[in-house]
């Protein structure tokens, strides 16, 4: 621990008198606190602040045994953890100040207790745990989810101690900062019974992906009850691949908002119940559709880009099961939404209508009016386009 140079000015001091007054502009009341070191220039003693300064004076907790003056230079010292890390930083508002105020008062006991090695050990460790910081990574990372053998307990670093839920897994990635480097989180075949809301790590860059069986998709089923499969609320870094989304009750099987980005690789969807989409992106958020999707049941739709949201799945396979009906429509956009869904090569057939353009949405499809799956021709409304 090393100490810095906090504040500097000129104050009014007393030979025998505990009080400082300090000279304009300094607003002490905001800058110091019960603990800080005070030291007028030249001096070879430091005084310690014996409470949180008030208006434009500090008590000290021992009488200044200087000589008197009224414009005297001072500095005020703050203990460091190490490095450049302060335990108070000027300025600072909301809980870190809190937290560092209450590390510069545990400072304080530490050094009103000088007398007592115990006390130091204990304050120190109580400062510590105050100051954790996310863990940094330093190389690639991969965790492991087993629905059947994990345990949430788990590190989740290894097949034999794998978490038992997705959503633990992304809650610890969430606590890292990955630096420069790439997370996977790989599931074991199982069926699942809980959605995913995924979250981003505060700090870092690299790409975050959920892994399921990208060959065999139905392997790794997600169904949830009266929930979205997966969500996505402003999340912006992570690829779902090999999933077999089946919703049980209300939700849709992929909800992306609230800016969020995801790319989905490999995927299957089963039925959802009435009003609930397969993939339904809104409010300014892009959805991304790579490797092949295949539909295995009914839904309100396959794809809707709804509030000046996009759908980007371009060149590629889908496939339809058993003719899945879509009962509003099989690609729907919205309110600016825009689905750019073209040279897409469609095995299978689907029920209903093809396509709904309304509100200033652009459906980009380049393929003619029968292009998408579906009985039904497409409509566009409200100065919405179908291309």
């Amino acid at each position: 621990m090393t100490v810095a140079v906090y504040d500097v000015g000129t104050c009014q001091v007393v030979n025998g008198s505990d009080i400082v007054t300090f000279n304009a502009p300094a607003v002490p009341e905001d800058n110091i606190l019960q603990g800080q070191w005070f030291q007028v220039g030249g001096d070879d003693v430091a005084y310690q602040a014996a409470a949180n300064a008030s208006g434009n004076t500090v008590q000290l907790s021992t009488p200044y045994a200087g000589e008197t003056d009224v414009a005297a230079s001072y500095e005020v010292t703050r203990y460091f953890l190490g490095g450049d890390v302060p335990l108070v930083t000027r300025g600072m508002k909301g809980p870190f100040a809190i937290i560092n105020r209450m590390a510069e008062r545990l400072l304080a006991r530490i050094n009103s207790k000088s007398d007592s090695t115990h006390h130091h050990d204990a304050a120190y460790a109580a400062l510590n745990h105050t100051h954790a910081f996310r863990e940094v990574l330093t190389g690639h990372r991969n965790y492991y989810v087993n629905g059947t053998l994990g345990n949430d307990s788990n590190e989740g670093l290894s097949p034999g101690s794998a978490f038992k839920t997705k959503q633990k897994a992304v809650d610890t990635v969430a606590g890292l900062d990955t630096s420069i480097f790439n997370v996977a989180v790989t599931c074991t075949a199982d069926n699942y019974p809980a959605g995913v809301v995924l979250k981003d790590p505060l700090g870092g860059g690299g790409t975050i992906s959920l892994v399921g069986d990208v060959t065999t998709p139905s392997n790794c089923v997600i169904a949830p009850a009266n929930t979205h499969g997966i969500t996505c609320l402003g999340s912006r870094r992570w690829g779902v691949s090999g999933f077999d989304v089946a919703p049980q009750g209300i939700g849709h099987s992929v909800n992306v908002s609230l800016a969020g980005v995801l790319s989905l690789t490999a995927m299957e969807y089963a039925a959802t119940q009435a009003g609930y989409y397969h993939n339904y992106c809104l409010e300014n958020s892009i959805l991304k559709m790579h490797g092949g999707h295949r539909i295995k049941g009914n839904s309100q739709g396959f794809m809707y880009a709804y509030s000046n949201s996009l759908i980007q799945c371009v060149a590629q396979t889908i496939t339809l099961e058993n003719v899945p009906a879509f009962l509003a429509a099989f690609m729907r956009a919205g309110m600016g939404g825009h689905g750019r869904v073209n040279a897409l090569t469609f095995v299978g057939a689907g029920a209903n209508k093809r396509y709904i353009s309304d509100g200033n949405s652009i459906i980009e499809a380049y393929g003619g009016p029968d292009y998408f799956p579906g009985n039904v021709a497409g409509s566009v409304s409200n100065g919405g386009l179908y291309l």
